[in-house]
């Protein structure tokens, strides 16, 4: 009898377990699943940065990992089965004389098909719903590199002063700039005046190439009213 109802006690025990973990998935509706769903997360998944010594690159990884929420999933399972093989046999105790060995009232091993089929549930489940975060995981990763970069020497770079780069201009390519001056109001230009010492020898210069010509204007210049 009391084989009886451990064997049921335990069945009940592992089904409600693969029960409260898939209560924590989304149903397939197209497969016929139907459950309600919590609405807290059983476990939250943190992206965190790790290495393994000084000069081991640093790395984007979960925290805790698939690995160990796995573990702590399947770790029910180990002590459903732990706390079942307690339960002894009580021949021992009636029955004395006949120095009997303790054993288990009911065995269970992780072979037994309750505890394999729950095994192989609870690691379907976490294999359907890892898909997602490690999608997310490999996002940051393309950007893992920046973590193991030289900070210092990065820096150093980006604000170290490089002075510009100034081209050195020949002096046969400067180009002279005339300025040429307007008569002052009132005054003419005699084209007949006789020329004064020095400008003969100006006409043997040759007539320069004018890149810019400014034309100054003669007297005062009246400003303009801009107040109308």
């Amino acid at each position: 009898m009391l084989n009886t109802y451990l064997r049921d006690f335990v069945n009940t025990s592992i089904n409600d377990w693969v029960d409260f973990i898939k209560s924590f998935t989304l149903p397939k509706y197209e497969d016929g699943q139907l459950w309600k769903r919590s609405s807290t997360p059983m476990l939250v998944i943190n992206l965190d940065k790790k290495s393994k010594g000084k000069k081991s690159p640093t790395t984007i990884e979960f925290s805790p990992s698939i690995a160990e929420c796995a573990s702590f999933m399947t770790s029910a399972l180990d002590r459903i089965q732990e706390s079942t093989n307690a339960v002894l046999t009580f021949e021992n105790d009636l029955m004395t004389f006949l120095e009997l060995q303790p054993s288990p009232t009911f065995r269970l091993t992780p072979d037994f098909a309750w505890v394999a089929d729950a095994l192989q549930d609870i690691e379907k489940m976490i294999a359907e719903n890892i898909i997602d975060p490690e999608r997310l995981l490999d996002q940051y990763k393309k950007y893992e590199y920046v973590l193991n970069v030289d900070k210092g020497k990065l820096t150093k770079e980006l604000f170290e002063f490089v002075p510009p780069v100034v081209e050195e201009v020949k002096e046969a390519d400067k180009k002279p700039v005339v300025v040429i001056e307007t008569p002052r109001s009132g005054e003419t230009i005699d084209e007949n005046a006789t020329p004064k010492e020095g400008d003969e020898e100006a006409e043997d210069v040759p007539e320069p190439v004018v890149e810019e010509v400014y034309i100054k204007p003669a007297g005062k210049q009246c400003l303009a009213d801009i107040r109308e």
